[in-house]
């Protein structure tokens, strides 16, 4: 996966970076963080008022799921001073998380989820199940999910990541005090998955792997070794006891 690096890092912050980066910005946040009125703003031609917020138009989408956007918009300018780069909404590993980034003190990517205090407890188990059954079959990534909502939503988010049991590196913050935790990643590196396949684990459907267009499965350490010299899921089919996924040389 290439990251699209975000070369605002080396630049200060402003509102319209992060319009750029996030697609949005809310006026409480052009206040908030920039000082400014957004009366006193002349806006470029590719931007739309709406909602009491700036938009750019190709994430404008008739202006919905703006508490969302706000919360991403939030967690970008809170974690801007260590980005080395962002890529708002991203896949990875058939993988969408809201943003994929990368920072000094961990060398992994981290994928970023929001919570709204909207999403269901189905809707999170079945996102978690993903990422779980993902990061069995993938090289090294975290997860980084931000909440809003009280003691109660935190409790819960974290309690339907925690019963997942998801092989690696995690971590939930408050919306309201989303900060970069340096030490927090530092801590997890060595916690990491190792990069390769690994046993199943109780509750854990059984994986196998396939050379796209071939019809024997291949050997785990063959499968492995392929994954490690940069080989791609190029698809995957859910089958009678577990996941069948096919690999394709780059």
């Amino acid at each position: 996966m290439n990251f699209t690096e975000n070369e605002s890092v080396d630049h200060p912050l402003s509102w319209q970076l992060v319009t750029e980066n996030t697609g949005y910005i809310s006026f409480d946040q052009v206040r908030r963080f920039f000082h400014l009125e957004p009366e006193d703003i002349e806006f470029p031609p590719d931007i739309i008022v709406f909602n009491q917020a700036l938009w750019k138009k190709a994430h404008f989408h008739q202006g919905a799921h703006h508490h969302h956007r706000a919360l991403i918009t939030e967690s970008y300018i809170h974690l801007y001073p260590i980005l080395q780069s962002w890529q708002l909404a991203g896949v990875l590993y058939g993988l969408s998380p809201d943003a994929i980034i990368r920072i000094p003190s961990y060398p992994f990517p981290i994928l970023m989820e929001m919570d709204t205090g909207k999403e269901t407890a189905r809707q999170w188990r079945s996102k978690l199940t993903t990422y779980r059954l993902e990061a069995w079959a993938n090289p090294r990534f975290a997860l980084w999910v931000i909440a809003m909502g009280g003691n109660l939503r935190l409790s819960r988010v974290h309690n339907w990541i925690v019963q997942q049991k998801l092989p690696v590196a995690w971590h939930l913050s408050r919306a309201a005090q989303i900060q970069p935790d340096a030490a927090f990643w530092e801590s997890q590196v060595e916690n990491a998955r190792p990069a390769s396949l690994s046993p199943q684990e109780d509750g854990l459907p059984q994986l196998w792997y396939r050379e796209l267009g071939q019809q024997e499965n291949l050997s785990m350490d063959e499968a492995n070794r392929r994954l490690k010299e940069g080989w791609a899921i190029a698809a995957r089919e859910i089958i009678s006891g577990g996941l069948l996924y096919y690999l394709k040389a780059h």
